[in-house]
């Protein structure tokens, strides 16, 4: 079960502490709490829901339709993850993601070329004692304007995006969770003081258990 919480006043910026993390939203961010699957995170108060099959949860702005935000999860069957660390070092694992973009983002179009760059790879402590990985990476695509040319002034390649997405993984529950926000790589200056403040508000918990009424999460 999702709820979202609205703003409940400035709280000393967005320096929350575990308890606060859990149950409040400073002005100007809403707090998005799954109960089920044991995450949170806030997004900017005008930040609207968008029905995905591909995520658990996803957030677009309304001014930037190119950045939003989404969440998922391995299956809790399925994995059994200790740490986030079991994903190597923080650099092991942008390279993991990096690959996993390539391929997500592969085209099959004749004269399209898809560019990946790892930006940065951090290793963070939250404010509950949680250890997560935050990753920086840049992708790009150029397509040709004459699929077809033979000579290479026929062949002018363009520019078709340039995104920079931010991923967040961090374990709980033997699960890996991985919180992902994209924007035009453009924005990304301009968008610095609402995309870490996002990033970092991910925790996760226990989850409740639906067959247990006295379940307090």
């Amino acid at each position: 079960m999702s709820t979202v919480v609205g703003a409940s006043g400035p709280l000393g910026g967005l320096g929350l502490g575990p308890s606060l993390a859990y149950d409040f939203a400073p002005a100007g961010y809403r707090l998005q709490k799954d109960k089920l699957d044991g995450y949170s995170f806030l997004f900017p108060e005008d930040w609207v829901r968008v029905t995905s099959t591909a995520a658990d949860i996803f957030f677009r702005s309304i001014d930037e339709i190119e950045t939003n935000v989404f969440v998922e999860f391995s299956s809790a069957s399925s994995s059994a993850y200790k740490s986030v660390r079991d994903l190597g070092t923080p650099m092991q694992a942008a390279e993991r993601i990096r690959e996993q973009y390539v391929v997500e983002f592969m085209s099959s179009r004749i004269g399209v070329r898809r560019q990946a760059k790892i930006m940065s790879a951090e290793e963070r402590m939250g404010s509950d004692g949680m250890l997560f990985y935050d990753i920086s990476v840049n992708i790009n695509s150029y397509a040709d304007t004459n699929q077809f040319g033979i000579a290479p002034e026929e062949r002018i390649s363009t520019l078709e995006f340039d995104r920079r997405l931010f991923t967040t993984l961090g374990v709980n529950n033997g699960q890996l969770y991985e919180m992902r926000l994209q924007t035009p790589e453009s924005k990304v200056s301009q968008q610095s003081a609402v995309i870490t403040p996002i990033m970092e508000s991910l925790r996760l918990f226990t989850p409740t258990d639906p067959n247990n009424p006295n379940s307090k999460k």
